[in-house]
């Protein structure tokens, strides 16, 4: 034991608790938890609901002059506006029925009156919805590993997966997250409540009675409050405990 080894014993004494302790237990996270739903995406060709409101993926393609494809990626934070139009022959190298879609930034300013939000026409074919689902996995007990920490080729299935199939991905527990602002999060309470469309507006922090908590936000007005009086606390703003809060992949 070194010379500062005994002067953390009697501080953590002080504070209730014995050096070696868990300290995970005193913030609850030993409570098994009800699962929070999973992200479905899947092409909005096969979606057999109303789309507008939806969120959205863009699947962008890059070909070279031989007509092979180079690169391909995605462009997410998007919501569909309008139903399905046939807009060929009226806007250049639309060859086939489209959706607008916005920036989610623009949806709610124009859900809160904002006249003339951009907005631009994609391909049905590659534009993806995200749908909420049932997560398929068991209960998760908090203390185990994510699988991202016990399997460290996770990330191989994003590679390896076919990007035209539907994809899941599964939430992860907000305090296995080094950074949570503007993170979209979700809040599942103690009785199974769920609570979308969230986002996080600060970092973790102690409170009086030693509970873990984040500062979240409802996601219409992450993208507005800054436009409105910003010196006073907001509505939806509140706290919630770190242990119930999970992070969206």
């Amino acid at each position: 034991m070194t010379n500062d080894e005994p002067c953390r014993d009697r501080e953590g004494a002080a504070h209730g608790f014995t050096p070696g302790e868990d300290l995970t237990l005193l913030a609850g996270w030993e409570v098994r938890q009800y699962k929070p739903p999973a992200v479905l995406c899947i092409r909005s060709v096969d979606f057999r609901e109303p789309l507008v409101g939806r969120r959205a993926r863009f699947w962008l393609t890059s070909f070279d002059e031989a007509g092979e494809l180079i690169a391909l990626g995605w462009r997410d934070g998007l919501r569909i506006v309008s139903q399905v139009q046939d807009l060929r022959g009226q806007l250049d190298r639309i060859v086939e029925p489209t959706v607008s879609v916005q920036e989610e930034a623009d949806y709610y300013r124009a859900l809160a009156g904002v006249q003339g939000t951009p907005r631009f026409a994609a391909g049905v074919s590659r534009v993806w919805v995200e749908q909420y689902v049932a997560n398929a996995e068991n209960q998760q007990n908090v203390h185990e590993h994510t699988d991202l920490q016990s399997n460290p080729n996770a990330w191989l299935a994003d590679v390896t997966e076919d990007p035209g199939q539907p994809r899941v991905s599964s939430p992860v527990p907000a305090r296995t997250m080094h950074a949570l602002t503007g993170r979209r999060v979700i809040h599942v309470a103690s009785r199974g409540e769920i609570t979308t469309d969230l986002r996080a507006v600060g970092e973790s922090a102690w409170i009086n009675d030693g509970t873990i908590v984040v500062p979240v936000v409802d996601e219409f007005d992450w993208y507005l409050w800054a436009s409105r009086s910003n010196n006073q606390r907001h509505p939806s703003l509140r706290a919630v405990e770190i242990s119930s809060l999970w992070v969206e992949s």
